[in-house]
């Protein structure tokens, strides 16, 4: 009866020692992500898993398609190895293919996807969403518009109407002007100049003083609307 105890016994220290050694042996395997059913998702590191303190300059290799990015971030906190702590609002899928990259490069490339951004604070991977910018004041994006200056825009016998609705194009502006024949050819540099300032030159270039208008912006984008009502005297 002994003899069968102690045979009991070195059998089952003998299964365990398997076990033992097949759990090191795949310890030093690379981490492979479950694959839901028609989704390629691939996740691998080069060498076994490090036990030290988080190393981002580990080489990952990375193919994910509609991945949960839960299941992508753990597996790189595990891979450099660190704690991860990602935001509930962090929930846009991960579809991303990289090959042999360091895992701050993967983090990177993760979060410029998916509209995120990550950290590591001593051994935690924070991911936080990327909060919008607050809106601007609809004045303040209004005076910002009429401000900004023109790129090169030069005209050279351009019928008005087409140099206007050049400017208008460029500044994002809606523009009208009254009274000006559309087909007055205008020649004038307008390079640098804000929207208004622009306008003033191509109306006096085909022959008329900027006398009257207003801006408002009643939609998506501001609105111009200007009323030259004196004619330029002529030099002769």
């Amino acid at each position: 009866m002994k003899r069968f105890t102690k045979i009991a016994a070195w059998s089952a220290l003998g299964v365990i020692a398997l076990v033992v050694a097949f759990v090191l042996a795949s310890a030093n395997r690379p981490v492979d992500l479950p694959t839901p059913p028609g989704m390629v998702t691939t996740f691998t590191a080069a060498g076994p898993l490090p036990s030290g303190p988080p190393d981002l300059g580990r080489r990952v290799f990375l193919d994910v398609n509609a991945a949960a990015p839960a299941l992508v971030f753990n597996r790189l906190a595990r891979t450099v190895p660190c704690s991860l702590r990602l935001d509930p609002r962090v929930q846009r899928p991960v579809t991303l293919r990289v090959a042999n990259v360091t895992a701050r490069t993967a983090l990177s490339a993760i979060c410029e996807s998916i509209g995120c951004r990550w950290e590591l604070r001593h051994d935690t991977l924070i991911v936080d969403p990327v909060e919008p910018p607050p809106p601007i004041p609809q004045g303040e994006l209004t005076q910002q518009t009429l401000r900004t200056p023109l790129p090169d825009m030069v005209f050279r016998r351009t019928p008005f109407s087409d140099a206007v609705t050049a400017i208008a194009r460029q500044s994002g502006i809606e523009i009208t002007v009254d009274n000006v024949d559309p087909r007055t050819p205008v020649s004038v540099d307008v390079t640098g100049d804000a929207p208004l300032l622009a306008l003033a030159k191509v109306i006096r270039a085909a022959g008329w003083y900027c006398t009257g208008g207003s801006v408002d912006w009643p939609g998506d984008r501001p609105r111009i609307r200007l009323r030259p009502d004196r004619k330029v005297e002529s030099s002769s």
